[in-house]
């Protein structure tokens, strides 16, 4: 119960009503961020949801916490002095809680689903792009952290009934084995959408051509999503302003910091190679990089 609460706080402390000062940074993070007038579908003045479309898809970083946030130096380690002033993150680094909706001809697909506390904004970003929680057709979890199935559950019910639930299998055996004291809310969630989830392995094929990917590390099963252009990362990254430059640096959730280095590394690669647009569950606004 001790690691769970602790998770859970730490979790909280940068839950949706959790708000930071602007500062430069958020500036110098969105320039990397390729969301540009001639790529957006669409963009709401709060910059909290930014869509793109691309070969069919259309893909929106919806973030769920109400206000900016900047994640705290101290969760990465020993920064050096000069790397801060260089990359200018001394007042923290611009980060979200965020989830990413795929919209196509024949479906809707939610990848994780926030923390679910008051104040969070995941339910009516849906709403106004045209989704309700009742004809949601499917969910990809990228790992079972509380800020990613958190908004799958409400009161002990459902958020979405009719949704059909895609976990990681090396991910869901982790969770299910765990000591009680650290997966009670996995295992809640786990009863609780028992008749609607389905397991896969990496690299399987998903509905409407989602590609599942190995990337452990953060968690034991931690998956990133690849739909033509779009990569969906999850928790590739906590601080993007520090790890796309030096993707060593791991964040005190990482669970095995030696792999997630490693798939750091291989997907930052990866997206260079195939000119793919990632979206980080963790990004700053307006979500997108490429």
């Amino acid at each position: 119960m001790r690691y769970f609460m602790l998770l859970a706080a730490a979790f909280l402390s940068a839950a949706c009503q959790h708000s930071q000062p602007e500062n430069s940074v958020v500036d110098a993070v969105a320039k990397q961020q390729e969301c540009t007038a001639a790529d957006t579908v669409y963009m709401n003045a709060d910059s909290t949801i930014c869509s793109l479309k691309i070969d069919g898809y259309k893909v929106s970083w919806i973030r769920d916490n109400a206000s900016r946030k900047n994640n705290e130096l101290k969760l990465f380690g020993e920064v050096p002095a000069g790397l801060i002033d260089s990359l200018g993150i001394a007042n923290g680094i611009p980060s979200s809680m965020s989830a990413v909706l795929l919209q196509c001809d024949t479906a809707n697909v939610l990848f994780d689903a926030g923390l679910g506390m008051p104040g969070c904004l995941l339910l009516s970003s849906l709403d106004s792009l045209g989704v309700k929680a009742e004809t949601l057709d499917r969910v990809y979890l990228t790992h079972l952290h509380p800020d990613h199935i958190g908004g799958l559950m409400a009161n002990g019910q459902k958020v979405f009934p009719n949704a059909k639930v895609y976990v990681a299998k090396a991910e869901y055996d982790a969770w299910m084995n765990m000591p009680e004291d650290k997966n009670q809310m996995q295992v809640a969630f786990a009863k609780l959408y028992a008749d609607n989830m389905v397991l896969f392995e990496f690299n399987d094929t998903l509905p409407v051509g989602v590609v599942a990917l190995d990337a452990k590390g953060h968690t034991p099963g931690h998956t990133v999503f690849e739909a033509g252009k779009f990569l969906i990362v999850g928790d590739l990254f906590h601080g993007l302003a520090l790890q796309m430059a030096h993707p060593e640096f791991c964040a005190f959730y990482d669970m095995d910091p030696e792999n997630a280095v490693k798939s750091r590394e291989k997907f930052i690669s990866y997206a260079k190679e195939k000119g793919s647009v990632m979206l980080g569950m963790h990004f700053p606004e307006p979500g997108f990089v490429k």
